[in-house]
């Protein structure tokens, strides 16, 4: 018996039970871990860090790729393996349909009150939105979480209209927003100063004399 091929091997491989043991197996539990993330963390999260990763497309292709092989196994088929055929043509149906949906699908939600109609869908995916006095708003699609800017590695967004671009020096992933001074009628003096790379001003109260 001349010796198997390399593509005989791995087709074998490819078509084997054991394959799709490991690979159903490994979805399964990705995608339990993956619903606890999303408890925690919320949805948007989950797609960015999971559904959308190459290597959960990875997971997918691969069962796409077994259950393929090992249809095509039992080729030419009979009149009864009717049901089998038709069982893996229509799991592959849904990998196929889930890939695309995941790749180039949109999630958004529609806040409704009974009664209400709205033709708005707020998007999942997070965008930068930038306003300056007199020009078109712009609107950028980014995860800065996963390219953050820093120095050396600056974003830049170019405006609607030409003639301007915002330039993202840095990232911070969690920030504290405290509350300022105003002017008032009576109370204590304070004085501003700039602090920080970026010049943040903030009002510093001053003590009272004696």
């Amino acid at each position: 018996m001349p010796p198997r091929s390399l593509f005989d091997r791995l087709y074998d491989a490819l078509a084997s039970l054991r394959l799709a043991v490991v690979v159903m197996s490994t979805l399964g539990l990705t995608c339990l871990l993956a619903t606890i993330y999303e408890s925690k963390h919320g949805t948007p999260a989950v797609q960015r860090d999971v559904y959308t990763t190459p290597w959960f497309t990875g997971i997918l292709v691969l069962l796409g790729l077994n259950i393929f092989c090992a249809m095509m196994k039992r080729y030419p088929w009979k009149a009864h393996h009717t049901g089998f055929v038709m069982a893996h043509i229509g799991i592959l149906t849904l990998l196929v349909g889930s890939l695309v949906s995941l790749h180039f699908g949109m999630d958004g939600n529609m806040a409704l009150f009974e009664g209400e109609t709205t033709a708005r869908v707020a998007l999942l995916n997070k965008s930068l939105q930038v306003t300056m006095p007199g020009r078109e708003p712009g609107v950028f699609t980014v995860l800065l979480e996963k390219d953050p800017p820093g120095p050396g590695h600056e974003r830049r967004f170019k405006m609607p209209g030409g003639g301007v671009t915002l330039v993202a020096e840095d990232f911070l992933r969690h920030v504290e927003i405290k509350e300022g001074y105003a002017a008032a009628a009576d109370g204590p003096p304070a004085f501003a100063k700039s602090c920080g790379r970026f010049y943040q001003r903030s009002w510093v109260k001053m003590p009272s004399s004696s």
